[in-house]
């Protein structure tokens, strides 16, 4: 596993580009300035129009929320946020061999 992390900003659809397994374990809020409007966090699988709603923050109430969203690269998701506030997923790559360690570790080095 490997750490994995993604700044979702309100209004600008963002193709979840991957290339292994992720998965997100929490959103987060970021506030930067003060709103009374709830942020929405859904997703769009394939070339389905249809967005799926996966978490609801509001500011001052629930800033975080924990998530289990499992996602392979040929799901071809694409990340939707409506409100005021960006928000930080962060989660874990299944890294499936050391070999993907090893790999890791010299473009780190580079």
């Amino acid at each position: 596993m490997a750490f994995w992390g993604l700044e979702v900003k309100p209004k600008k659809p963002l193709p979840l580009s991957i290339e292994r397994r992720l998965v997100v374990k929490q959103a987060a809020l970021v506030i930067d300035k003060p709103s009374a409007e709830p942020c929405v966090l859904s997703v769009s699988v394939g070339s389905g129009a249809q967005q799926y709603v996966v978490c609801r923050l509001h500011e001052g109430r629930l800033e975080h929320c924990t998530l289990e969203l499992p996602f392979s690269p040929s799901d071809n998701a694409v990340l939707h946020l409506k409100g005021p506030h960006t928000l930080h997923l962060t989660g874990f790559l299944d890294m499936e061999e050391e070999d993907d360690w090893d790999e890791m570790d010299e473009e780190a080095a580079a």
